[in-house]
């Protein structure tokens, strides 16, 4: 019985044995497989991806100019971050490696001075998605910025020191101004909302009690100075008339203060004599004061007066030749400059 028993004791153990061996074999192939697959395996791809920065104008021109230092994030397209903040290279360029699969770039800041491009809904564009295959030789992802604009408006006002209303002839007066850029470029401006040509930095333009001229598409950031030519017996003041181009509106405005003291007036009276003489008839004058030129009439004992005239101003006052109906001028011209605040008096 005991050696029964013995004999299957030690038969359970060889089986034991026998089925440990074969479990150790079996797991020692797999481990050796794996191995294998390892070191002999092919290896994944990695594929070059670039992407372009450029520049576009709000009317959908591409200038091909690259942007620098913009902004960016790069995920996998389930919202996984890949890396930290990238940032356009001189070249305008962003430069990855990726394994085969959907990514997009998501623009965090554009370049200073730009903004973002806009779909076809006139919504930002953010996001640039994009694929990588493991047989592309490179992959290159596209992106605009459109530069911002502001304007730089110029306004003009004139008033007296006394505080009485402006004559007819003030009114009239235009004032010089010289824009100059910091750039050295040329720029459209208008007049009272109408175009009024092209200025190039440095040039001059002038503007009435009043006026306004404005420069609506100017680069954000430039740098601007605005003066103004001040005519005898006027103070200036001024605000705003040098800095950058802010991304809205840059206002330089031009207060000229009148010294009443300084102001002169001419007055033109017209005389007929002789027998005969239709007292009735009409006499063209023309009178030229400073840069104003203009056209009247006046019959006999009449008499035409124009005030606000600043110290040091010339005028000349000119009656049209009446010979070819009989009638001979003493005196047919006056010149002079305006010297003090006194009445000029030019009877013909």
């Amino acid at each position: 019985m005991r050696t029964w028993r013995l004999r299957v004791t030690i038969l359970i153990c060889v089986l034991v044995l026998a089925f440990s061996a074969a479990l150790t074999g079996t797991f020692a192939w797999d481990s050796n497989q794996l191995a294998t697959n390892s070191i002999f395996g092919k290896a994944a791809v990695k594929v070059p991806v670039i992407l372009v920065k450029e520049e576009k104008l709000e009317d959908g021109t591409m200038t091909g100019k690259r942007l620098p230092d913009t902004a960016f994030y790069l995920f996998h397209e389930d919202g996984r971050q890949i890396g930290a903040q990238y940032l356009t290279n001189e070249n305008g360029e962003i430069c990855v490696e990726l394994n085969a699969g959907f990514y997009y770039f998501e623009e965090a800041a554009p370049a200073v001075g730009y903004t973002y491009d806009k779909d076809s809904n006139g919504e930002n564009m953010l996001r640039y998605p994009f694929e990588v295959t493991e047989d592309a030789e490179e992959i290159r992802v596209q992106a605009y910025n459109v530069p911002v604009t502001g304007s730089l408006v110029i306004q003009k006002t004139v008033e007296n020191s006394d505080g009485s209303a402006l004559s007819a002839f003030q009114k009239k007066i235009a004032f010089t101004f010289t824009v100059r850029f910091l750039d050295g470029k040329s720029y459209e401006y208008l007049i009272d909302g109408e175009p009024a040509g092209t200025l190039t930095s440095g040039g001059t333009l002038k503007l009435m009690h009043g006026q306004t001229a404005s420069f609506p598409a100017l680069p954000f950031g430039l740098q601007y100075n605005v003066t103004e030519q001040v005519p005898e017996g006027y103070i200036v003041s001024s605000t705003g008339h040098e800095g950058n181009v802010t991304e809205g509106q840059s206002v330089a405005s031009f207060v000229n203060r009148a010294v009443s003291e300084k102001l002169g007036s001419i007055k033109i009276s017209k005389y007929v004599e002789g027998g005969g003489a239709n007292l009735e008839r009409e006499f063209q004058f023309t009178v030229k004061i400073g840069d104003i030129t203009e056209s009247f009439s006046l019959k006999h004992d009449k008499t035409k007066e124009i005030s606000g005239i600043p110290y040091g101003t010339a005028y000349t006052v000119t009656e049209a030749d009446s010979s070819a109906d009989g009638y001979f001028a003493s005196v047919d011209s006056y010149s002079g400059h305006i010297v003090n605040s006194e009445t000029v008096e030019l009877p013909f």
